[in-house]
């Protein structure tokens, strides 16, 4: 059976920054409410891990193709929380990730992709304001492969752990035990309300069918990046291969460039656990996309339509 609206491959959406929320963030006179944790351990207590040292690093991250760069030096996809309302933080000493408006429930932060295909995403980034065609996409079973699961949308009992709740952590934004969900698969729960609020709004995330991963046993762990493993080798769950998508052809030579570079520069033994070996990395840009779609007469292609082999690849 075809069907137009399935794929085999997930994507992780990249945006530029959002300059509105770094106004807020800027603004904010506690840099404590800046510096978030990964994770929180068992006890409550935040766990924060220092980045790894990069072979280079963007200072300032003005567009979504700097991030795709940055995500590329750094060699993972860095888990979050997902802030939407920093402004909704208070000056006391205090702090949860509720008041930051975190979107991401119990102790551990993730990296999220969604499933829809690849004209979807085309349409998402024509119609918000801040998505541009830039990605990176991977086989739906190699995530599951490497412990992301889809999200689940909605619950019967909603409410947050409190004071007295074996789930209550002073920091976190944990629901509460009688949620149905342990605290190690909170991070897929996705607020869902499709019946009109006192307010007459609606939750309806259910469009992007999301996907998310979490390191959920990184408080046992001695040492761990905080994120999901392209490059990286040995301290975190890595992919294999993947499609990255860039708005336009004039980006497809520089970024080979650029993954040549820090080829070269990492080598094979290195002190940054990285490794570019049996990588298999694809460009896809916005134009080749368009013209397979004229080309073809098919408004609804999805990667699962367009062979790899005419892509540009990076390899050694």
């Amino acid at each position: 059976m075809t069907r137009i609206d399935l794929t085999e491959w997930c994507t992780h959406f990249i945006h530029r920054p959002d300059p509105d929320l770094r106004r807020q963030i800027r603004s904010m006179d506690r840099v404590k409410f800046i510096d978030l944790p990964t994770a929180f351990a068992p006890n409550g207590e935040p766990i924060y891990v220092e980045p790894l040292e990069t072979p280079k690093k963007l200072e300032k991250t003005e567009t979504a193709y700097d991030v795709l760069l940055n995500i590329l030096y750094d060699g993972y996809i860095k888990s979050s929380w997902s802030i939407r309302r920093p402004e909704t933080m208070n000056k006391s000493n205090i702090w949860s990730l509720k008041k930051l408006g975190a979107s991401i429930y119990g102790p551990n932060s993730c990296v999220c992709f969604t499933e829809m295909p690849l004209y979807a995403f085309k349409e998402y980034t024509e119609q918000h304001k801040y998505a541009e065609f830039f990605g990176i996409a991977a086989k739906r079973k190699a995530l599951y492969h490497l412990g992301a699961r889809p999200v689940v949308y909605g619950l019967k009992n909603t409410a947050l752990a409190v004071e007295g709740d074996e789930n209550y952590m002073q920091h976190a934004q944990n629901l509460a035990k009688d949620s149905g969900l342990s605290l190690s698969e909170q991070y897929r729960y996705v607020v869902t309300v499709l019946k009109n609020r006192d307010d007459g709004a609606m939750v309806d995330w259910t469009h992007e069918r999301e996907w998310r991963w979490a390191d959920t046993d990184s408080h046992a762990k001695e040492n761990f990046i905080p994120g999901l493993g392209i490059f990286i080798r040995g301290l975190s769950p890595s992919l294999k291969e993947f499609v990255l998508f860039v708005d336009s052809d004039k980006r497809i030579k520089p970024l080979l460039a650029e993954l040549a570079e820090l080829s070269e520069m990492l080598g094979e033994n290195n002190q940054h656990f990285y490794t570019y070996k049996s990588k298999k990395i694809w460009i896809l840009s916005l134009s080749e996309l368009e013209r397979q779609m004229e080309q073809k007469k098919n408004p609804y292609m999805r990667l699962d339509d367009i062979d790899l082999n005419s892509l540009p690849r990076f390899h050694l």
